[in-house]
C-alpha cells in the first residue's frame, strides 16, 4: 500500500495532502477502523513519526466518569491488518505557501477594519462574506484532505 504526500509549508508549521491512495484491499479501504491522520496519535516507543500523518486504526469510546466525554486513540501501523501488505507514506512534493497565506490574512486584516469602520449594513454583510470565503481558504491549507492540485 502506497501514500504519496505533498508537504504544504505554513507560516506556523507544515500541513500535508495526501495523493490518491493505492489501497492494497477492500478490508482497509471500507473499514471504519482505518484512518488516515496526524491527530490523537498514541504515541509507540521506538516508532519513527517524522511529523507526517500515519496510518491508523481509530478507537472512539465513552468514558463515563463523572460527565460523559469522548476519548480518542489512533494507533499507527505499519503493516495492513487484513493481507500484511506494508504501508509505505512518502513525501513526494512541497509546496511553500508562506506568502500566500500572509497575503490572506492581510486581506483579512484589512476587510475586517473596513467593516468595522462601515456604517451601511449590506456593505457589512458583504465585507462578511469576504472575509469568510477567505477564511475558508486558509482553513483548506490546514485540512488534510485528498490533493486534486486544485486545493491551493
Amino acid at each position: 500500500m502506497k501514500i504519496d504526500l505533498v508537504k504544504i509549508k505554513l507560516s506556523q508549521c507544515n500541513k500535508y495532502k495526501y495523493k490518491p491512495i493505492k489501497w492494497c484491499c477492500d478490508e482497509m479501504k471500507n473499514n471504519p477502523m482505518t484512518l488516515f491522520t496526524n491527530d490523537d496519535l498514541t504515541r509507540i516507543e521506538g516508532w519513527d513519526y517524522q511529523g507526517h500523518p500515519q496510518m491508523c486504526l481509530n478507537f472512539d469510546y465513552v468514558e463515563d466518569y463523572e460527565d460523559d466525554y469522548e476519548i480518542i486513540k489512533n494507533y499507527p501501523i505499519k503493516y495492513c491488518p487484513w493481507c500484511g501488505e506494508k504501508i509505505d507514506i512518502n513525501v513526494v512534493d512541497e509546496l511553500d505557501m508562506i506568502s500566500r497565506e500572509r497575503k490572506i490574512f492581510n486581506e483579512l486584516e484589512k476587510l475586517h477594519e473596513k467593516r468595522n469602520k462601515s456604517d451601511s449594513i449590506s456593505e457589512r454583510t458583504r465585507l462578511s462574506k469576504k472575509e469568510e470565503l477567505l477564511r475558508d481558504e486558509i482553513d483548506k491549507m490546514y485540512d488534510l484532505d485528498e490533493w486534486t492540485g486544485e486545493n491551493m
